[in-house]
């Protein structure tokens, strides 16, 4: 079902792109319904998925062993409201999801010409994550329609939005002096400045992985020595080591697979963005979408241990994606070498295909229909 719903989401995606380059606001918004109800339907309906999900139901059900009241104050009146509407906790799923994907097409309102693909590689960008968080992605999404105020200069509405997003989830605060201090600085749109930056916290993602894998090979060398007639082995576990180390394992592969595409995704993000940005300096808001997508790969690649500061840190990354479907749109027409230019492509679908795996690996899709 979820693979099924997917499909029709995403088709709805292109369809909502189509009509949306030659309507006025007021149609745009009209026909965003349709992708908006699909996609509420595809997270707001699910079942159980990831840790979150069980600790809001348990909250909003009365269930929990922390209160409401601990809640930041915004959270606490949107349960509260919620609860009045309906005795289950499906209406604050359906709420996140539908905030979520709004948010996204209210900041792309006056940048439709390529909004099919952007919020189809958002989508997928999003989706392991988004069917998981969910006080966090409301905070986000009053961000996101934040920034469209602030690329406008309207800052009065920008930081009341940012206001109510804090008051949603405090923890957005980092995110929201990050975002803005990048909407005054062109410190990331040199190339060579970005790419030593880049091998440098990228160092420390490749160090801790060597760490890990050799500290692993260690043990597979120790466990076929003998000291005094006593093999080590028994105090290792060979068929976790193997499947670590010689990849016998499908999901440890599979978690290689994923290091690598999203290493080519980074360095190509970055050399192919700052091309886009010299040959398309029509397109507004290019320089904005690159920056943060930059930022974001920097950021990610330091503090990827630490949750907190990863959560914020994909927030970047998720705006990634709306420049990446413009790289895809505009790759050949800024003069990309072609296996470049195909390797990306590669990189972005096996990000996508990856979130929608793990979905349906870890959480089993299931929907509220299937208990």
């Amino acid at each position: 079902m979820y693979l099924f719903l997917t499909f029709c989401t995403i088709c709805s995606f292109f369809y909502f792109g189509h009509v949306a380059k030659k309507c006025n606001t007021k149609q745009y918004f009209y026909y965003s319904i349709i992708p908006l109800c699909l996609y509420s339907v595809t997270y707001g309906f699910r079942k159980g998925w990831g840790e979150d999900y069980d600790v809001y139901d348990d909250l909003f059900l009365g269930n929990s062993f922390h209160s409401i009241d601990n809640y930041e104050l915004l959270f606490k009146y949107l349960v509260l409201l919620l609860r009045d509407v309906s005795q289950s906790s499906i209406p604050l799923f359906v709420f996140v999801a539908a905030i979520t994907l709004f948010s996204v097409i209210y900041l792309l309102k006056d940048f439709r010409d390529n909004i099919g693909l952007s919020l189809s590689l958002f989508y997928f960008f999003t989706a392991y994550q988004s069917s998981n968080i969910v006080r966090f992605f409301i905070a986000i999404s009053l961000v996101y329609i934040s920034l469209s105020f602030a690329l406008k200069k309207k800052w009065k509405f920008s930081l009341i939005l940012c206001l109510l997003a804090v008051f949603v989830h405090v923890g957005i605060l980092i995110y929201i002096i990050l975002q803005f201090l990048l909407l005054k600085t062109e410190f990331f749109l040199n190339l060579k400045r970005n790419f030593l930056l880049y091998i440098l916290c990228s160092s420390v993602p490749i160090l801790a992985m060597c760490t890990n894998y050799i500290s692993k090979l260690i043990y597979v060398i120790l466990s076929y020595v003998n000291i005094d007639g006593l093999q080590i082995v028994k105090y290792v576990n060979e068929d976790v080591i193997e499947s670590y180390i010689l990849g016998a394992n499908w999901e440890s592969t599979m978690s290689l697979f994923y290091m690598v595409f999203n290493y080519v995704y980074e360095i190509l993000f970055i050399y192919l963005g700052f091309l886009l940005i010299k040959k398309k300096t029509n397109i507004p808001l290019m320089k904005f979408f690159y920056q943060t997508g930059v930022f974001g790969i920097l950021f990610l690649n330091v503090v990827s241990d630490t949750e907190i500061l990863y959560r914020i840190a994909i927030v970047f990354i998720y705006l990634s994606s709306i420049l990446s479907a413009y790289i895809i749109k505009y790759g050949l027409k800024i003069k990309a070498d072609n296996i470049l230019y195909i390797l990306f492509i590669l990189s972005v679908l096996y990000k996508s295909y990856s979130s929608v795996r793990n979905i349906i690996g870890e959480y089993n899709a299931l929907y509220i229909w299937n208990q």
